[in-house]
């Protein structure tokens, strides 16, 4: 059957010297009789009867069979229009060249190839031709020129839109492209029933394809998706395709084209429907479910990381050094400043003890006036250490705010971020996908901390309050005072019988 196939392919080539009617004819019927056979016995099949690829093999057949027999009365027609039928041994370049030369001469309606009601001429057609392949930067050749100008779809086109024809039949290639990825993919993939799987065979069927696409072209969500995406849209319109089945096949109803776009935008499902294309819709339901142990596991965490803060006596700065553990997680900078601090710290302990000890012995003092400048003196210490240690303290919590208290407030706020609804579930499915981006959003998050325009976070009086009550997110997680409030679910579940892209001309 295929080399049934090839053999028409060939001798319909206008630069074949070998190719005539006659011959072209013949090989129609051969091909014809081939399909026909394998259609009733499956024969000659490589790959089995039962595997996909037969399975298309089989539908290409049964299309054969069905339209071959009106494609060969067509071509005798059409040799009958420009010559005696004894000439039908003529070369296929000598009789496409007569055809041409009689339909310019006589007006499109004669050319009984195609029937444009008299509308346009072959040369207009070629003219068209020329001009979609100039503009889309494809070889032009004699083959070409004919091949194209005798298209049904280019010819349908061309009469439907006189002036935008070019553009138009880009989008109905582009559509007929964004088809055949999905439907190749629905073929793979292990959540669909056989049933499903034999609609997608069908659909790849060139009559389906091209009504299919005639209509996609036409969508304005698939323009969008495809001048939005450029050479990648047929995986993009793939993957929103399927994020419509899946959720048409969780809620059982036809999702919203915004409940499309939300699913197919989303970053973990773009990264599991690529890594697992054959089987996305399970690996989505595994991580929905890792997410939400996650979410428990990340709510533990913030209760830990926040015990007490409410209530604790030396504030959020005395929290937050009390919560530095620098055998596990050291901060350089951090102990770098304590470093220097230490030997102040040292020598303010040693001055508050010798004062101690100075003024045990202030009565061992005879003469009054030497005991009363003795006292004096040791005040003016005292108010010196005082001025020290105080001094010690305004650097520590200095180093405290600089080194500790951004990581912190990153922390608590990538905790909360993992618990607020509007963020919760991209970030909690990101981590059952990617543990390592933990530290990654904590990062983005600490830079966005440290950007001069949000340096009045870490001073603002109530931090403590925003750490508390998940306010930080919207302060500190970039992009998310962006995003509008949570929508709350809506039940619209209704009985469905199949799982299709309808909504999107996938038929």
């Amino acid at each position: 059957m295929k080399t049934a196939l090839e053999n028409c392919i060939a001798l319909s080539d206008l630069d074949n010297p070998q190719a005539n009617p006659e011959k072209l004819m013949e090989a129609m019927e051969t091909y014809r009789k081939q399909a026909e056979l394998y259609h009733k016995n499956r024969k000659g099949l490589i790959f089995g009867p039962g595997s996909d690829a037969g399975k298309v093999r089989l539908q290409e057949a049964k299309n054969a069979t069905l339209e071959l027999p009106a494609k060969i009365e067509e071509m005798k027609k059409t040799i009958g229009l420009v010559t005696n039928p004894g000439a039908s041994n003529a070369s296929m370049a000598t009789l496409a060249e007569q055809a041409m030369v009689e339909a310019r001469n006589n007006g499109m309606d004669t050319f009984s190839i195609h029937s444009f009601e008299g509308k346009f001429s072959v040369e207009y057609l070629e003219a068209a031709a020329k001009d979609y392949m100039r503009q889309n930067r494809i070889e032009i050749t004699t083959q070409s020129i004919a091949d194209l100008s005798l298209d049904d779809e280019f010819i349908d086109i061309v009469s439907k839109y006189p002036s935008d024809y070019v553009r138009r039949y880009t989008e109905y290639n582009a559509a007929k492209e964004a088809l055949q990825t999905y439907y190749r993919g629905l073929m793979e993939d292990q959540s669909l029933s056989e049933e499903q799987k034999k609609h997608a065979i069908d659909m790849l069927s060139d009559r389906e394809l091209s009504e299919n696409a005639s209509k996609l072209a036409e969508n304005p969500e698939f323009l969008k998706v495809y001048k939005e995406n450029g050479s990648l849209f047929p995986v993009a319109w793939a993957r929103r395709a399927k994020a419509e089945a899946y959720l048409t096949q969780k809620n059982g109803t036809k999702p919203t084209a915004e409940e499309i776009k939300e699913l197919s935008e989303n970053k973990v499902f773009k990264m599991i429907v690529d890594k697992n294309p054959s089987n996305y819709a399970q690996k989505w339901d595994e991580n929905e479910k890792k997410a939400e142990e996650l979410g428990e596991k990340y709510k533990k965490e913030l209760e830990n990381m926040t015990y007490g803060l409410a209530d604790y006596d030396s504030g959020l700065l005395g929290y937050v050094f009390n919560d530095y553990d620098p055998d596990s997680s050291p901060n350089p900078k951090f102990e770098e400043e304590m470093k220097k601090l230490k030997a102040i710290k040292k020598a303010n302990k040693a001055e508050k003890y010798r004062i101690f000890e100075a003024r045990e012995n202030l009565e061992d003092i005879e003469d009054p006036a030497e005991r009363q400048k003795a006292e004096e003196q040791l005040n003016k210490d005292a108010d010196a250490l005082e001025k020290s240690v105080k001094n010690f303290k305004n650097a520590r919590n200095a180093a405290i705010k600089e080194h500790l208290l951004p990581e912190y407030v990153a922390k608590v706020a990538f905790l909360q971020a993992t618990q607020n609804p509007r963020t919760k579930n991209n970030i909690c499915r990101l981590m059952a996908t990617e543990m390592e981006q933990e530290k990654n959003i904590t990062a983005s998050i600490l830079k966005n901390i440290k950007k001069p325009e949000n340096k009045a976070l870490l001073n603002d009086k109530n931090l403590t309050n925003m750490l508390l009550n998940g306010e930080i997110v919207d302060k500190a997680v970039p992009g998310v005072s962006k995003l509008e409030p949570k929508k709350a679910a809506v039940n619209r579940k209704q009985p469905q019988k199949n799982v299709q892209a309808g909504g999107m001309g996938l038929h």
